[in-house]
């Protein structure tokens, strides 16, 4: 049995009494209190299964608001305009800002506007927005002329769409999600020329000049072009557009091409063009077996071991949909047999690891959590 941490343990206690503080008289925490603490504890309060009181906002006072996996309230929102922080994460559960029209059509720049006053827009530097609807007008041009030092904007849409449009040069911002169901075009993301970070999954053009303005990002890093699923050979194209040209992308150190089809050919001039990178995502392509690549780490789930990793990998990007397909790869790969005595200690680990998410996933996360459960199942089935 696994014995909660001192932490733990007073973290609790310091949450229920927190929680009869704010049922009786609202008061404040006393200064003494540590960021980290108050920060552990929000999180720990809005996560968690329990309806919490909207004070909890202005009474912990926090750096970062993950409100993603609740339903927001117009007292909600209220509260959080009251407050000063610098990362905000949100969803659109709130109706009010649905188009009177179309359910379909959320109005984004309407809810941060009413959630940001005036001077945390000036601070703010991390904004995620989760929705499955599509956002109103010229929405991303507005939310980064409102918050001058954005530094990180995660917008993603279970719609099909274009990419936004923008009217002028974005400099501060450094990293941007923009994933979607189908992203058919790229058109404009030049205005964002000090990308590091860029994230399109499910990216689908249908020429090589599509991409002609990501070759204006000098200062891309890390670039995910994934998909969530496997499609027809010939209907995506990416990487064979990518390597057209002998265009490169000179800092370019990462790159996820999970469930893309790419040749070793292709894979060969892709690495050959930006020999800079320094990590790849092989997961679900068709060379995720081609093994070591000199001066390269490959990230794959050819076995446990690997798969183990690959976990890692997308639950510090908070790719939880790509958790779960790894999770039944696992699930798969028991299935078919593991020697035990070979295997024993990356077996343990493998149960750790699967205890640990399911521990550490909230409810937003529930598709990782459910498939980790059935891989332990099928685990202690196997022994």
């Amino acid at each position: 049995m696994e014995v909660p941490s001192l932490f733990n343990i007073a973290l609790k206690k310091s949450i229920d009494y927190l929680r009869h503080a704010i049922r009786t008289s609202h008061q404040n925490l006393n200064e003494d209190v540590s960021p980290k603490l108050k920060q552990a504890m929000f999180d720990h309060i809005t996560n968690s299964y329990y309806i919490f009181h909207p004070s909890v906002f202005t009474i912990l006072s926090v750096n970062e608001i993950d409100l993603t996996p609740n339903g927001i309230t117009e007292n909600c929102i209220q509260e959080l305009a009251r407050c000063e922080f610098k990362t905000l994460k949100i969803n659109c559960s709130l109706n009010t800002y649905q188009d009177a029209n179309d359910s379909r059509v959320y109005d984004i720049v309407g809810l941060v506007t009413a959630c940001v006053n005036p001077e945390t827009r000036r601070k703010l530097e991390k904004l995620k927005v989760a929705t499955e609807s599509t956002y109103r007008g010229d929405w991303m041009d507005t939310i980064l002329r409102m918050l001058p030092n954005l530094q990180t904007l995660i917008c993603k849409q279970r719609a099909t769409t274009g990419f936004p449009t923008l009217s002028m040069a974005y400099p501060h911002l450094i990293s941007l999600d923009v994933s979607c169901i189908a992203l058919r075009d790229i058109n404009g993301i030049s205005f964002l020329m000090n990308l590091e970070t860029l994230i399109m999954r499910n990216l689908t053009v249908s020429h090589p000049e599509d991409l002609h303005e990501l070759f204006e990002l000098q200062s891309l890093k890390h670039l995910d072009v994934s998909r969530y699923q496997k499609i027809g050979e010939g209907q995506c194209k990416t990487i064979e557009y990518l390597v057209q040209g002998n265009k490169v992308l000179p800092k370019l150190e990462f790159i996820d091409c999970s469930y893309l089809h790419i040749t070793d050919t292709l894979l060969h001039r892709l690495l050959m063009l930006n020999n800079g990178i320094q990590q790849i995502c092989l997961f679900g392509t068709d060379c995720e077996n081609i093994g070591d690549i000199e001066a390269v780490t490959v990230l794959t789930s050819v076995d446990l071991r690997a798969s183990l990793k690959l976990v890692d990998h997308f639950f510090e990007q908070e790719q939880f949909l790509m958790m779960h397909r790894v999770f039944e790869k696992i699930h798969r790969l028991i299935v078919e047999g593991i020697n035990y005595n070979e295997n024993q200690e990356i077996l343990n680990t493998c149960f750790k690891t699967f205890v640990h998410y399911i521990d550490n996933a909230p409810q937003i996360r529930a598709i990782a959590r459910t498939s980790a459960i059935c891989a332990i199942r099928c685990l202690l089935a196997y022994w």
